[in-house]
């Protein structure tokens, strides 16, 4: 056997999956184990009548407004990946916007089955690492702003959508709300002074003696020089979510429930948190079981049931655009192979040849 063969059937023996390492197989049954749990919790919400299927009937005769939905879904996605170019752009790492774009609708197709929406920054690593060669730690410091910044803009929508309900809705409650609103909003700017300024003081002994900390640490010390970045980033972050309180408004629309947009803008931030802890895949379960007890205590109903329908508009959207990414990186790397290989010529050719150029030589 060739080393070329050897190396082939090296590469093709783990396919089989009898030679895979333990650490795949307790990832993939790990992962398998939480789906169950998120779809143990969609089914324990239908088996208790907080999740009504029959709802989903009158779809049929407002299915126009699901186009009201993807259009806000494909909007909040839109300006959240700029959001995170315009931080990457701050640190002037080379990345296109459509570069950034191309990258970041594989990772939203990632999330749809990656827990705490880590998908999308596994793809922008993936598909950035090669050109980062030395900036990795500014590439990783652009995840955890981006993330910090999300969360603030949730702190502050919620905070001010709870200011705009009032004791109409809220009742005695409001108040309380309030405070802790403020509350929340004051340590998300707090969070947002520690990472990127006094990271490298609060962090413990052991995690500042790497290399890697450090780094990254250092890159996001420079954005305090740049806070126009910051200010721009925070107030797309606010538009995107709004977008996304937007296309849950259109999915009780969709699904033939009166709602108040105002109260679908409170409960968002929440209902996005939940979506975002790394417990199941995208929060399934997870993000149902809070829309149902939150919206009738804002006025509203069928919080599950519009959770469910957000959740496969954007599986289609995303899960569609995702593929037809990769098909065309895929078939843009086989182009680009082919025409660095160029035409070969045939060994008849250069025999036919030699005798000619011999000729000259001689001559």
């Amino acid at each position: 056997m060739t080393a070329t063969s050897g190396r082939a059937g090296e590469a093709a023996e783990p396919c089989d999956g009898s030679r895979a390492g333990p650490r795949g197989k307790s990832s993939r049954a790990w992962f398998v184990v939480k789906l169950a749990l998120g779809g143990a919790i969609v089914g324990w919400l239908a088996a208790s009548g907080r999740l009504d299927p029959e709802v989903f009937a009158a779809l049929g005769d407002r299915a126009p407004f699901l186009a009201l939905v993807v259009a806000a879904q494909a909007s909040a996605a839109a300006l959240q990946i700029f959001r995170w170019w315009v931080l990457a752009r701050a640190l002037e790492l080379p990345i296109g916007l459509g570069e950034a774009f191309r990258a970041s609708i594989v990772g939203c197709g990632a999330n749809i089955v990656a827990p705490g929406g880590l998908g999308l920054e596994g793809a922008r690593l993936v598909h950035f690492r090669r050109g980062m060669l030395g900036r990795i730690p500014e590439l990783v410091s652009t995840f955890a702003l981006d993330r910090v910044l999300g969360l603030l803009a949730l702190l502050v929508l919620a905070f001010a959508s709870v200011i705009a309900l009032g004791g109409t809705v809220l009742g005695e409650s409001a108040r309380t709300l309030q405070v802790i609103g403020a509350a929340l909003v004051v340590a998300g700017v707090a969070a947002l002074f520690v990472l990127t300024g006094a990271s490298p003081l609060v962090a413990p002994t052991w995690l500042r003696t790497r290399r890697a900390w450090r780094e990254t640490a250092g890159a996001l010390a420079r954005y305090r020089r740049r806070a126009p970045a910051l200010a721009v980033g925070l107030l797309v972050s606010i538009a995107s979510h709004v977008f996304n309180a937007i296309a849950a408004w259109g999915a009780l629309i969709a699904l033939g429930v009166a709602g108040e947009l105002l109260g679908v803008l409170a409960a968002t931030p929440l209902v996005v948190l939940a979506k975002a802890l790394p417990i199941v895949p995208a929060g399934l379960g997870i993000a149902e079981g809070v829309a149902a007890e939150l919206y009738p205590a804002l006025g509203l109903a069928a919080g599950a049931e519009a959770q469910i329908l957000l959740r496969a508009t954007y599986t289609v959207l995303f899960g569609t655009g995702a593929l037809a990414m990769i098909a065309c990186r895929a078939r843009s790397a086989g182009a680009d192979a082919h025409r660095r290989s160029g035409p070969t010529p045939s060994h008849g050719a250069v025999a036919r040849r030699d005798p000619q150029e011999k000729s000259l030589v001689e001559t």
